[in-house]
């Protein structure tokens, strides 16, 4: 019996300014903090990754905007939680040399992320 493959809710990366997204450490470190413990606030996942939290915010945010996570629902309407968005992320560099040379940085910031001590 053949299994459909999950649904992806996130967007492929596919030009230069989505792909850019994840040659940044400290977005590729928050995704790995929110992958590990589900749901966290700006405040929580700074003490995760080691960074202020308005820094946090921002890549949050940044996070957000690609598709890549989403805000969890919260019973404190202060507490603004953010998780991790089912799926998947696929890397579709376009023709333009800026996107393989992005996509190029965004691989090397994956493959030398440092584990994060949680």
């Amino acid at each position: 019996m053949r299994r459909e493959p999950p649904e992806n809710r996130i967007p492929p990366l596919a030009d230069a300014k989505s792909l850019r997204v994840l040659a940044h450490p400290l977005r590729v470190a928050l995704l790995d903090a929110l992958r590990i413990h589900g749901q966290l606030t700006a405040t929580e996942a700074a003490d995760v990754v080691d960074d202020s939290p308005s820094n946090v915010s921002f890549h949050l945010r940044v996070l957000g905007n690609a598709g890549l996570i989403e805000g969890a629902p919260s019973q404190d309407a202060r507490r603004r939680p953010w998780q991790p968005v089912s799926g998947f992320i696929e890397l579709k560099p376009g023709d333009s040399a800026e996107s393989r040379t992005v996509l190029a940085a965004a691989v090397d910031v994956i493959q030398n992320q440092v584990n994060i001590e949680l």
